[in-house]
């Protein structure tokens, strides 16, 4: 029995120990709307951190941020991105006059 046991511990490990593969990107936020400069074909979720100023953000197919238009984002808040296509329609602009940076990690 421990042998079986210990047969099915060795079969799941490496499933349970391997992550997928995720990049970081750092976006400085300015006056223009912006998204992700990096390839984000492969990937599936996403999480950012807003650091500095206000920002506004869309994720949906044609939509584009503006000062006053999108789902805002504060400094020192966060958004998850929960699939590729909320990954590849996701772009972001600044609220004031002072550009914000938010920090991303994609994943595939």
């Amino acid at each position: 029995m421990k042998k079986y046991i210990f047969l099915i511990l060795m079969l799941l490990i490496p499933v349970m120990v391997s992550a997928a593969p995720c990049n970081f990107e750092s976006i400085t936020v300015a006056g223009t709307a912006t998204t992700f400069t990096m390839d984000v074909t492969n990937m599936h979720w996403g999480y950012c951190s807003a650091t500095t100023a206000q920002m506004r953000y869309v994720i949906h197919r044609g939509g584009t941020p503006t000062a006053t238009y999108g789902q805002i984002v504060e400094a020192g808040q966060a958004i998850e991105l929960k699939n590729g296509l909320a990954i590849a329609n996701f772009k972001i602009i600044r609220t004031g006059a002072t550009s914000g940076v938010i920090d991303c990690t994609l994943c595939e």
